[in-house]
């Protein structure tokens, strides 16, 4: 089964998050234990980097 790769599974992944996530495109991991906390705390994830971004353009433009 799957399970028995557990491990080799979760070195993968964190040696393709630790490679690929970048300052400007970085890798929010999130615990899915719960489905509904998980999809809530991506909203919020998006929320904010939409409102950092939002307001460092305000900044920008204000000069």
């Amino acid at each position: 089964r799957n399970r028995d790769k557990w491990e080799e599974y979760e070195l993968a992944v964190n040696d393709m998050v630790s490679r690929t996530s970048t300052t400007l495109a970085p890798w929010h991991l999130l615990s899915a234990n719960d489905k509904r906390h998980c999809r809530v705390a991506a909203l919020q994830t998006v929320a904010d980097a939409m409102e950092k971004a939002l307001h460092k353009r305000r900044v920008t433009r204000k000069k």
